[in-house]
């Protein structure tokens, strides 16, 4: 019984430390559009470097979700390998050290571009609009520098 006890605790544990692990966002600009054609290569290249990297693409702007201990030129290096544009490290709105927010939008891919694409779109936009405080040079008059 001991035994068994200690075992899930340890599970426990190591369940929590894993859940509570802490996430930089990156922001980079890009020199072209980038379309629906463009997620899967940078997606694939931020999930060599942390396989819990998420990514978000706004026109030009690409939004990443990685580890702390990535190193940010590393991840510069690897989303200009996908072949998708030369990007460029912009500043954030996001502390480096803030979690991640686990609700954050996921794309499927159902094998559907378009469709997925657009369901992604509309679940972005929705969290956007649920979160505005993580998004205060959109919601305000002044774009102050962070």
């Amino acid at each position: 019984m001991k035994r068994r006890s200690l075992l899930l605790l340890t599970f426990l544990i190591a369940l929590s430390t894993t859940a509570q692990r802490f996430h930089r966002i990156h922001f980079f600009e890009c020199t072209t559009d980038l379309g629906a054609s463009a997620f899967k290569p940078l997606f694939e290249q931020v999930q060599q470097l942390d396989p819990n990297g998420r990514i978000s693409i706004e026109g030009r702007r690409l939004k990443v979700a990685v580890d702390r201990s990535v190193d940010p030129d590393a991840l510069l290096g690897a989303v200009n390998h996908a072949g998708a544009g030369t990007f460029t490290a912009q500043p954030g709105t996001w502390k480096s050290d803030t979690e991640a927010p686990a609700d954050l939008p996921v794309f499927h891919d159902t094998g559907n571009p378009e469709a997925d694409r657009a369901a992604y779109d509309a679940a972005k936009a929705a969290w956007r609009n649920a979160h505005p405080e993580l998004f205060p040079e959109e919601h305000s008059t002044t774009h102050e520098q962070r």
